[in-house]
């Protein structure tokens, strides 16, 4: 109960998290509604600008954040390796990149199906009990905090520290390259990252869970209301959530 408390303590800051196209390798491929990726076989021909990646296959946010607290989850069921965090806005984004705090990268990763690090520079290898199919990212701009949650266990992951943020930061993720089937030759990838949200960020938003209690094999009691407020990053948190 203690772990799920924590969670939905974090959740209350959930934001509207989309791709943004002029970051993203020439690789990779989108959704239209921004909110899929995966790695795919053909190198699209696309303006070499300076937002964009040119040799990783990764793509940022198109939100920026620079004070206050913000959730986002990302869906990896099925992925056996891609990368995901937050990003400072003045990271190099041409050639081989790092991933490390020290290098303006807050990330953890997946490979080889069930290897999982946290790129602490060094790196820090993780046990996890069982497999994330969906990982929160919660950041605390001021605290300098940046917490990985596997979402359906309600676990914490790993958390970065005393970390010092000067600037924008960007939600950062990286379906990885895809090598599979005869020969290790590239395929699309059939499991994209999919980004879906602990809540819509409106200002303030009402949610009302009805917990019904059935009197009868047809009816229903009147449903018990609960209210609970998930406050935008940046304003004040709702009573029990400071």
């Amino acid at each position: 109960m203690k772990k799920l408390l924590e969670l939905k303590r974090v959740q209350q800051y959930a934001v509207h998290v989309t791709l943004d196209p002029d970051t993203a390798h020439p690789e990779l491929i989108l959704s239209d509604d921004g909110k899929q990726v995966k790695h795919g076989d053909v190198k699209k021909k696309l303006p070499d600008n300076p937002e964009r990646f040119d040799k990783c296959p990764c793509v940022l946010a198109k939100q920026s954040f620079s004070s206050g607290r913000f959730y986002f989850e990302v869906q990896v069921k099925g992925k056996t390796k891609w990368d995901l965090g937050v990003a400072r806005e003045s990271i190099n984004r041409k050639g081989e990149i790092t991933l490390s705090p020290q290098k303006g990268y807050w990330t953890m990763w997946l490979r080889n199906k069930n290897e999982y690090k946290a790129l602490a520079g060094p790196d820090v290898r993780l046990s996890l009990k069982q497999q994330p199919e969906k990982v929160g990212v919660f950041v605390d701009y001021e605290e300098g905090l940046v917490s990985f949650y596997d979402v359906d266990a309600a676990a914490l992951i790993y958390s970065f520290t005393g970390c010092c943020f000067t600037e924008k930061l960007y939600p950062y993720f990286s379906p990885c390259p895809n090598y599979g089937g005869e020969g290790g030759k590239r395929g699309a990838d059939s499991h994209p990252s999919r980004f879906t949200l602990g809540c819509k960020p409106l200002q303030y938003m009402l949610k009302v869970l009805a917990l019904m209690k059935p009197t009868g094999q047809h009816h229903l009691q009147k449903a018990e209301m609960k209210f609970l407020w998930f406050p935008k990053p940046g304003l004040p948190p709702a009573p029990g959530y400071a």
